[in-house]
């Protein structure tokens, strides 16, 4: 398989400096703060990841009435 970069490191480099910052399009009441939400933040992260071959994943797990989300690059 032909590969873009040298390495994954490299992939995530070049993905960073094609990004910007994520629109804070969303409110915290208890601490009166702004700030951006996952779909705010894969707005920006994915096309960046993806236009250097780089696949975002997200496991979801749940326990105790939480749902915990941890996304992977690969």
């Amino acid at each position: 398989m032909a590969t873009k970069h040298e390495s994954f490191a490299a992939a995530i480099a070049a993905a960073q400096a094609n990004m910007s910052n994520a629109i804070k399009n969303a409110k915290n009441p208890h601490f009166k703060s702004n700030y951006a939400d996952l779909a705010a933040v894969r707005d920006v992260a994915l096309p960046a990841f993806n236009a250097e071959g780089v696949a975002v994943l997200q496991s979801v797990d749940g326990s105790d009435g939480w749902i915990h989300v941890a996304p992977v690059g690969c």
